[in-house]
Formats: structure tokens, C-alpha cells, sequence
């Protein structure tokens, strides 16, 4: 603690000094006889402590106080006067001019000390309550920087008279200026507007703190607030909206700086933009957009609502949406929309609305729930789009529907129709082939019998018939009449319609096919051979109807073979196992088939020959091949195509390779 004495008595000055340095206090002693040279060392040095004396030659005391107080950080600094007047005019006007406390000539040593001690005590406390004002200072400084940082405001001061600007630390980290962001910076009016402002901005600026200016020197601004834009020291476009209002002066002194702040609003300006772009988009939208409240009232209607109910908003503020509801809705349906959105879902689906005039519309509608940021349901927003056209698009096309249908089913039946006279038909065919391939199979019996019968009637007339003779030729007669018998019966199974879905073999199928045309074969000199896997193949459908399949193939390809003129005629059969799928190919030499009705030959009708010829199942009908294709790919699941390959016509078949049939073990 440093302590001041001005007395112009060097005896007073070392009586004192003693008496400090038994105070027992950590003090420094200053004595100065000249108060001239101790206001001079004042300017300088520091002063927890003032001991003057009232009386002395070049200034008495009081002028002394009086000039100490004017130096800076001095105004406060506790004072002794050391007098020997006891006037209390002196006193009254001491006290006036700052003096603390008074020691009386002669100094009495513990008064002395005492008063000394209080005065420091003084001093202590007011250094104590300097240094926490200045802690709580800084303390609201912080404060008022987060709080700027937070709100993104920032704070700046103008002097009218020399047009520079101060800006704070959170003004200067708004435009990312580094040297403003510790304590603040100063600079001119004009250079902050040159080095920040957007350009297009500029000349506004401007002109709005010339204007300022000018009415604060006239006295007569209250305050001013504008948006600009700024181009920060990132190169970021922000804007800024500012604020400022004149200093408050001493009373009598003119008005010359203004104080202000501004904030980022970049955030705010660029919400509203959103809003706006967004409130455009609700009401110039082409579906309805209707917003309640929690209870369902009506807050907010856009204008295709009006266009499409015919109601104005005034009419249905504060109003349910079930005035939208037509007579004889079912309440149920409004229920479960109700029960869905208050559980904050959303709905989706068809409602049936009312309009004003009493017309019904169809609307495609979703409706959800808004929620705040704690996820509680504050409004419901409705939106629909008008599907008027499209449901009676929708019922004439059901109508269409029906309409397509019932003819579909009156096809359908009427080609089942056609399908079971072309069967029949086949059938009919069929059967006189069969009669040709019984008759061949036939001949060579009878001339047997009929050379058998012959020598019967030769032995008798030269009476060589002995029982014995007519034995043998009874044996022999009825041995040829049961083969023929077996004949008729291979050749009427062929020909017995399949009744159910079942697995065959087809080698067994295939041999039984190329027994009835044999006789066709060698009669034209066809040479028909066979390639096969050694296994036996089992394949699932009708055995009779694709053995059919495989007569009609085959009579086409002898027929072709005997229209072409082909000396040494040749049908070659294929059968491989390819991907789970048998394929099984008859290629002939026939000259093949004339590209130009390639795609007709599975036609029903369609045919090259004149009707009733030809040798097939199916003969110069033209249902021969369109029957095989149903048979393979309709009742098989199959596909039955047609090629030229090397001279002649290849059908191939393909079916998909089940399962064998397991063997029963006992």
C-alpha cells in the first residue's frame, strides 16, 4: 500500500514516516514537500493513501485535494487532512472537496495510527470491491458476447464529426474480419461499406447514413433500421438488418454518435423465402389443401377448395369437414380416418365429398398429422385431388370389362365347341385311317386263309382230306383269325380317347406310332430312322392324343416326301435330353415347307392339299397340325415348332422331363 504525505515541515514528514513504519503494515512511505512536485509524482506513480497538510506556502490543502482528484484513477483514493484549524467552515469545505477524515496538530500518536489503519482498511476494501465490479464486468461481457454470438448480433458506435465506425468483437466475427473478433476495431464509415457491402447494396447504404447523419446533426433522428447484404471476408453472402439510435449525451451537448447493432438474418430471410415459395405452392396448387386444428375445425382452406367445393374460406372457418359429407355415407368410414390420423398415421383413399350446390366429386385424399419438436399433434392437413374423371373412366371400363368378359366366355365357348367338332372330326378321320391300316395288316392273313381254304377244297375232291388234315388246317385258320383279332385290338386303343393326365413311356409310344405307318412306309419306300437314348424316357400328358401328335407329324412328313418325287425317301427321328426337357425331332427330305406360309401351317383349316388327300391321321383337313399344337402346348405344356433344315421340314417337339415313376418294392 503505498502512502502519500505532503507537508512542507520536514519534521512532521519523518514523524509520520516512523509512525507508518510501526503500523505493522505493508505500506511504502512517499513525503513530498513541494505540492507542485507531489501532483507532478501523482501523474505517475500510484496512491492507496493521501496525508495532506492543510496550511502551506505554495497551495494551501484543499486547493491540493482538489487538483489530486482530477488525476486519473484518483477520484476515489481515501484522504487524510492534517490541520491545526479547528474552523468548521474549514472542515464543511473540506469534506465538500473529497477529504475523508481530519488529524488534528499535534498529532497524538494512537489516534494517528488508528485513523491510518481505518484508511487502509479503506483503501483494502476499495481495491476489493474495484476488483469484483471489474470480475462482474467482464463477466457481463462474456455474457453479452454469447448472447450476441448467439442471436448473431453484433454492436457498433459512429462518431458524427470524423465518420469512422467501431465495431465490435462479435460485429467483426459477423463479417469474418480477424482483426475485429478479440476486442473490437475501428475503421472509416466508407471503407466499411467499400470492403463489405454488396455492391448492389452500396449506393443504398449510403445514402440512408448520409440522410442519418444529417438529421442527427439537426437533432432530430429518433432511430434507423434497414436490411443490406454483405460479402463477408469468407466470401459468404449475408444479410444484416441494423439498427441505431443517437448516444445519449451531457445534458446541453449537441447529438454526435450514433450506436447500433445489427444481426444475421441470412437464416431468417432464407425461412421466409421457403415459406413463401411454400404458402405460393399451397395456393396456387391444383389440389385441395385443407389444415384444422387438434378437434378438426377448419383453419385453412386454399383456393382450389373453393374451386372445387364451391365453399369460401369465411364459410367454412371454425367448421368440421363433415359438412362435406354426402346423405348415406357410411359413418364407419370417417371413424377408422378419424381413429388412424389421431394415432398419428397417415390415410390414404377415396372420399366421397358434397359440394355447396349439393353435386358429389370423388377425391383421392391423404391426410396426416403435423407434429412439433416434442411429437405431439398440433393440426391435420388434408390434401385431395379431384378423381371425378377418373372413377367414371374407371366405371366405364368395368363396364367394358363386363362387357369383354361375356364375350370372352361366349368365345371361349364357342371354340370349345369348335375344338370338340375338329376332335371329332380328327376322330372320324382317324378312324378311316385306321380301317386302311387293318386292312393292310390284314391282307397277308386272309390270302393265308384263303390259300389255306384252297387246298382244303383240293384234298377233298381228291380225297386226300383226312381228319387229321382237317385238324391241322382249323389250328392254322384259327391262329391267323386271332392275330388279326389282336390287330383290331392294338389298333382300337390307339385310337381310345386318353381320360386323365398320366406318365408314359415314350419308346413304347413311339414304336407303337411307327407300327401303324409301316405299311404306309414301305408301300411309298420310306425309310424311317430312329436315334434315342438307351434309357427309356417317361414323359407326363396323354399317351393316345400325343401318340396322335406323332401320326399326324408323320403322315405330313410321307405326304411331303411322295409330293416331292423323292426317289429314296427318309424320315429320321431325333430324341434327346436337353435341360430337364425332352426334345424329340422328325426331319424329312420332302423338300420342305414354302416359307411364304411358315407361319399358317398350325392354322386350323389351313392346308397345301386338296381336301381328303394325303395318307396322315388327320388328311387334307388342315386340323392335323393345328390339333397337334393344341394337344402339345395347351394340354401338355409343351411347344410344337416347324423349320427347314437340309432339304426338307424338321417338327420338333419339347416337353418338360418329369419325375419317373417310382418302383413299388414288396
Amino acid at each position: 500500500m503505498h502512502i502519500l504525505l505532503v507537508d512542507d515541515s520536514r519534521t512532521i514528514i519523518a514523524i509520520i514516516e516512523e509512525m507508518v513504519s510501526e503500523l505493522g503494515e505493508p505500506t511504502v512511505f512517499h513525503g513530498h514537500l513541494d505540492p507542485l512536485e507531489a501532483l507532478q509524482w501523482c501523474q505517475n506513480h500510484d496512491v492507496d493513501l493521501l496525508l495532506v497538510d492543510y496550511m502551506m506556502p505554495a497551495m494551501n490543502g484543499l486547493e491540493f485535494l482538489r487538483h489530486f482528484r482530477q488525476l486519473p484513477a484518483k477520484e476515489q483514493i481515501p484522504a487524510l487532512m492534517i490541520t491545526a484549524n479547528l474552523d468548521p467552515q474549514v472542515r464543511y469545505e473540506a469534506l465538500q472537496d473529497g477529504v475523508n477524515d481530519f488529524l488534528n496538530k499535534p498529532l497524538d500518536e494512537i489516534e494517528f495510527k488508528a485513523r491510518i489503519r481505518n484508511m487502509l482498511q479503506l483503501r483494502r476494501h476499495q481495491i476489493f470491491m474495484a476488483d469484483q465490479q471489474e470480475k462482474e464486468i467482464r463477466r457481463e461481457r462474456e455474457r453479452l458476447r454469447v448472447a450476441q454470438r448467439v442471436a448473431q448480433l453484433g454492436s457498433w458506435e459512429m462518431d458524427a464529426s470524423s465518420g469512422d465506425i467501431w465495431l465490435s468483437a462479435e460485429h467483426g466475427h459477423l463479417l469474418g474480419h480477424c482483426d475485429c473478433q478479440s476486442s473490437g476495431c475501428s475503421m472509416p464509415l466508407n471503407d466499411y461499406i467499400d470492403r463489405y457491402v454488396d455492391p448492389l447494396d452500396q449506393s443504398m447504404v449510403r445514402e440512408t447514413c448520409r440522410n442519418a447523419l444529417s438529421q442527427l446533426s439537426c437533432q432530430s433522428l429518433s432511430s434507423l433500421s434497414f436490411e443490406f447484404r454483405v460479402n463477408t471476408a469468407n466470401d459468404t453472402r449475408r444479410t444484416f438488418w441494423l439498427y441505431a439510435t443517437p448516444m445519449e449525451q451531457q445534458e446541453g451537448e449537441n447529438l454526435t454518435r450514433l450506436f447500433g447493432i445489427v444481426q444475421d438474418i441470412s437464416q431468417r430471410k432464407e425461412r421466409e423465402s421457403q415459406l413463401r415459395k411454400l404458402s405460393l405452392a399451397v395456393e396456387q396448387s391444383a389440389s385441395t389443401v385443407m389444415i384444422t386444428d387438434t378437434d378438426g375445425n377448419i383453419e385453412y382452406v386454399n383456393p382450389r377448395f373453393t374451386e372445387a367445393t364451391g365453399y369460401t374460406f369465411a364459410e367454412v372457418q371454425g367448421k368440421n369437414p363433415r359438412l362435406l359429407k354426402p346423405e348415406g355415407v357410411c359413418s364407419s368410414h370417417y371413424k377408422a380416418l378419424w381413429e388412424n390420423i389421431t394415432a398419428g398415421r397417415q390415410w390414404l383413399g377415396e372420399l366421397r365429398n358434397r359440394c355447396k350446390d349439393g353435386s358429389c366429386y370423388w377425391q383421392l385424399a391423404s391426410i396426416f398429422p403435423l407434429l412439433d419438436d416434442n411429437g405431439t399433434i398440433t393440426h391435420y392437413v388434408g390434401i385431395g385431388e379431384d378423381i371425378t374423371a377418373q372413377k367414371s373412366l374407371e366405371e366405364s371400363l368395368r363396364a367394358l370389362n363386363r362387357d369383354l368378359e361375356e364375350k370372352v366366355q361366349e368365345e371361349t365357348r364357342k371354340r370349345l365347341q369348335q375344338q370338340a367338332l375338329l376332335l371329332q372330326e380328327s376322330r372320324v378321320l382317324a378312324m378311316g385311317e385306321m380301317i386302311g391300316a387293318i386292312a393292310h395288316h390284314w391282307r397277308q392273313p386272309l390270302n393265308t386263309v384263303g390259300l389255306m381254304v384252297q387246298k382244303m377244297q383240293i384234298d377233298y375232291e381228291s380225297s386226300e382230306l383226312s381228319s387229321e388234315t382237317m385238324a391241322r388246317f382249323v389250328r392254322e385258320t384259327m391262329m391267323t383269325l386271332q392275330t388279326m383279332s389282336r390287330v383290331i385290338d392294338e389298333f382300337r386303343d390307339i385310337f381310345e380317347p386318353d381320360c386323365s393326365l398320366e406318365q408314359f413311356s415314350l419308346e413304347s409310344t413311339l414304336s407303337s406310332a411307327l407300327k401303324v405307318v409301316r405299311a404306309q412306309m414301305d408301300n411309298n419306300h420310306i425309310q424311317v430312322g430312329v436315334d434315342k437314348p438307351s434309357q427309356d424316357i417317361w414323359i407326363r400328358g396323354y399317351p393316345k392324343e400325343f401318340q396322335q401328335v406323332l401320326l399326324s407329324v408323320l403322315g405330313n412328313a410321307k405326304d411331303a416326301i411322295v409330293l416331292s418325287g423323292a426317289t429314296r425317301g427318309r424320315i429320321h427321328i431325333q430324341v434327346n435330353l436337353q435341360n430337364q426337357q425332352v426334345v424329340l425331332s422328325i426331319h424329312d427330305n420332302g423338300g420342305g415347307i414354302n416359307p411364304a406360309i411358315m407361319d399358317r401351317i398350325f392354322e386350323p383349316y389351313f392346308t397345301t392339299k386338296e381336301r381328303g388327300r394325303g395318307s396322315g391321321i388327320i388328311t387334307g383337313t388342315g386340323i392335323g397340325l393345328f390339333m397337334s399344337k393344341m394337344i402339345i402346348e395347351e394340354k401338355m405344356q409343351g411347344k410344337l415348332s416347324a423349320s427347314n433344315i437340309d432339304g426338307g421340314a424338321c417338327f420338333e417337339i419339347v416337353l418338360p422331363l418329369p419325375t419317373p415313376p417310382r418302383e413299388e418294392h414288396t
